[in-house]
């Protein structure tokens, strides 16, 4: 489930940035909607197909085409098919989520929490790089690895699920609490490029702070399962947690450790959402937790879309997290009535998967530098600007290597780049600004101007003293202007 879920994350942020950069300036908003709408609207037919096949067949069959969709996607080169293919993974793992929650259902919402844990390890050991964008042999056996474990992990799976229980819309109703955490998710606690802006931290602070909090989580997160006793209480300590989430939105001092917070936070509030779902004496049919699954993806494409197209100043963020704190408290609520359920043995591979999440990351953190400017600038300079629609070319294929080849040829001391993302769910999803300066070993200076992740980027070979940047009265319609400075 882990792995799965890993590609999963990856190929949404794959699927909706080329939707939207590939699509959007020749297709209406409406059109837009309904195509990021349809393989998480679509979700809802994995009821009838698991009906007809099987779930343990089902099971199998949907980890394979999740497995090949990614191996193939990941080795395109053409924008619309790398839009066709994406679509096609979400929809893969939408599928997959429900086939394994009709048929191994304990375990689930762990295993959500190690991949979006290992989705946010693997991007920063890629300089913040999801692997389908990379083009380079290390990624492709990293995409050879996932894949290879969704089929292996499967089989192993389906081998030994006893279909077991009976049906009870109440405890499955928890699955909705999916869409939030993954906004959730996304948006903050496994989006480092935001919360970096947010505290005003530098890279290697955050990443270290993110380890322990992913791994503090998952690890908390399994005592849910290996102790069904403790839910209730680890469910309200997560909701009580999720306050950490105020100063860590607002920049307040001690930032990292309401980081590490909000994603024990997060975690302990998943966990607790799905104990009723994951209840041996309980089983979700399939057409009821296909649509619940449906609903819920689509409540994070919602909450996805008011975040990044909305430029109010309005933290929809808090609308995610409000909605999985209910789901949370309702999760707890119902398990102090139903009592504990079996206990299962999670401790150990949830404890070594967390450990080892924790030992990458502060290895990165310590590892993390910053690129060295010269000191003394001559007195011409050759200055360069450039609009690289966030690394999108005039294919609609992401590329920014290719971007950083295009700077390199000119030789600038000098770059300023318009329309960079730092993070954005519809831009990459990647850090473009830390990954343009660690490329081309230039001092970098970020202005935000729709939000915190999108704006424009300035780049020197020389050391920048000062540095601000300023907001344009904005346009109806249009995406908020800025202008970034620096001496």
């Amino acid at each position: 489930m882990a792995a799965a879920t890993t590609i999963g994350i990856e190929e949404v942020r794959v699927f909706l940035s080329n939707l939207v950069w590939g699509l959007g300036e020749v297709s209406s908003r409406p059109v837009l909607g309904a195509i990021a709408a349809a393989p998480f609207a679509l979700v809802l037919l994995a009821g009838p197909f698991l009906r007809g096949v099987g779930p343990r067949r089902g099971l199998w069959l949907t980890a394979a085409w999740l497995s090949a969709a990614y191996l193939a996607e990941h080795t395109s080169n053409r924008a619309e098919l790398d839009l066709g293919l994406a679509g096609f993974c979400v929809l893969a793992w939408g599928w997959f989520l429900v086939a394994a929650l009709v048929t191994i259902r304990r375990g689930v919402g762990l295993g959500l929490l190690m991949g979006a844990s290992l989705d946010v390890a693997l991007r920063l050991g890629l300089l913040t790089l999801d692997v389908p964008w990379i083009d380079h042999p290390l990624a492709t056996a990293v995409a050879l690895l996932l894949g290879g474990y969704v089929i292996v992990g499967t089989h192993r799976v389906a081998a030994v699920v006893q279909e077991t229980g009976e049906p009870d819309w109440r405890s499955i109703s928890g699955l909705l609490a999916i869409g939030p955490w993954l906004a959730v998710t996304l948006l903050v606690t496994g989006n480092p490029p935001q919360v970096a802006a947010r505290l005003g931290s530098s890279y290697g602070v955050v990443v270290g702070a993110l380890a322990l909090g992913h791994a503090a989580g998952i690890s908390l997160a399994s005592g849910t399962l290996a102790r069904p006793i403790m839910s209730p209480g680890l469910t309200f300590l997560g909701t009580l947690m999720a306050l950490a989430f105020i100063p860590l939105w607002n920049g307040w001092a001690l930032g990292p450790v309401w980081a590490a917070a909000a994603c024990v936070s997060a975690a302990l509030m998943l966990a607790g959402a799905l104990t009723g779902a994951e209840r041996p004496s309980v089983r979700g049919s399939a057409a009821g937790t296909a649509l619940l699954i449906s609903l819920s993806l689509l409540l994070f494409l919602g909450l996805a879309y008011a975040a990044y197209a909305l430029y109010d100043g309005f933290p929809w963020a808090f609308v995610a997290l409000a909605l999985l704190v209910g789901f949370a408290v309702v999760g707890g609520a119902s398990t102090l009535k139903a009592g504990a359920g079996g206990a299962m043995d999670v401790l150990r591979p949830a404890r070594a998967g967390a450990g080892a999440g924790l030992v990458l990351g502060l290895l990165r953190a310590i590892t993390w530098y910053e690129p060295t400017a010269d000191e003394i600038a001559p007195i011409e300079l050759t200055v360069m600007t450039y609009n690289v629609r966030l690394g999108f070319g005039r294919d609609d294929r992401w590329d920014l290597e290719r971007t950083a080849r295009t700077i390199e040829r000119e030789r600038p001391d000098v770059v300023v780049l318009g329309e960079v993302a730092r993070g954005w769910l519809v831009g990459s999803g990647a850090d473009e600004a830390f990954w343009l300066a660690q490329r081309l070993g230039m001092a970098a200076v970020f202005g935000a101007a729709a939000g915190d992740l999108h704006g424009n980027l300035l780049l020197s070979r020389y050391r920048v003293e000062g540095a601000g940047h300023r907001f344009a009265e904005r346009s109806s319609g249009a995406l908020p202007r800025g202008a970034v400075e620096g001496v």
